[in-house]
């Protein structure tokens, strides 16, 4: 036997010195500064990687550098922004939430937060990823770009119902929303209201203004689709109401 590895925990060494100054590297390069000491800590060193990251974050302070000058002050009490990335992480810690849904785009930021949420001690929220909103072209609707639509447009066309019944079927899948769905939804809408008194129960449970309406959607006519009303005031040229 040329070699002999031992685990050296703290059992047969006192590695704590090494483990605290690892602690401190990671607390420093996180914009903490030094928050464990050599003696005070030490004991606190052989619990572990998680007990160090409580003990440290408990002491509620931050030191940062500003031009040479050592600053400190408190992370509690709103005096401290963490980074995007650990950010929700600690909101569902804090709060308890027990539910988030979240854009497709961050199943990554996802994935991370459940495992610092694990790491300090809390089971992460159950989690729904939905699927992202798409121009006509089938891109992603960017602000900056400025293509698509918002929900803010589409309710100044229709009814939040519409709204509701756009966002019914398939919440898993991408969704193209830009101005033509608009008047095609609203449509759809109003000619399911138009057939659900006729329905028999077990069909009106499928059709989905059922579930728009939690169960007791109103009575409408339909005088006109909406597609056909949009076309009429396209067509006067209008410039008001």
């Amino acid at each position: 036997m040329k070699n002999i590895v031992f685990d050296l925990d703290g059992t047969l060494a006192d590695t704590s010195g090494d483990l605290i100054a690892a602690a401190n590297f990671c607390f420093e390069n996180m914009g903490y500064g030094a928050l464990l000491s050599q003696e005070a800590d030490k004991l606190t060193a052989f619990h572990g990687g998680r007990a160090m990251l409580r003990k440290g974050l408990e002491k509620g302070k931050i030191i940062f550098d500003d031009n040479g000058e050592k600053i400190e002050t408190s992370i509690l009490d709103g005096n401290c922004k963490l980074q995007w990335k650990v950010d929700w992480a600690m909101r569902w810690f804090t709060f308890d939430v027990d539910f988030e849904m979240y854009g497709k785009d961050l199943t990554e930021s996802a994935i991370l937060s459940n495992k610092i949420c694990k790491t300090l001690g809390k089971n992460p929220p159950n989690g729904f990823a939905y699927e992202l909103f798409l121009d006509e072209k089938g891109e992603k609707i960017s602000k900056s770009k400025g293509n698509g639509i918002s929900i803010e447009q589409w309710l100044r066309y229709a009814s939040p119902e519409s709204l509701s019944l756009y966002m019914y079927p398939n919440p898993k899948r991408a969704k193209k929303l830009y101005a033509e769905v608009v008047p095609k939804t609203v449509d759809e809408y109003l000619t399911s209201i138009e057939k659900f008194p006729s329905q028999k129960e077990k069909d009106q449970i499928l059709n989905p203004v059922w579930h728009v309406h939690s169960g007791k959607p109103p009575s409408e006519k339909v005088v006109m689709p909406f597609s056909m009303l949009l076309n009429l005031v396209g067509s006067s040229n209008a410039n008001n109401k």
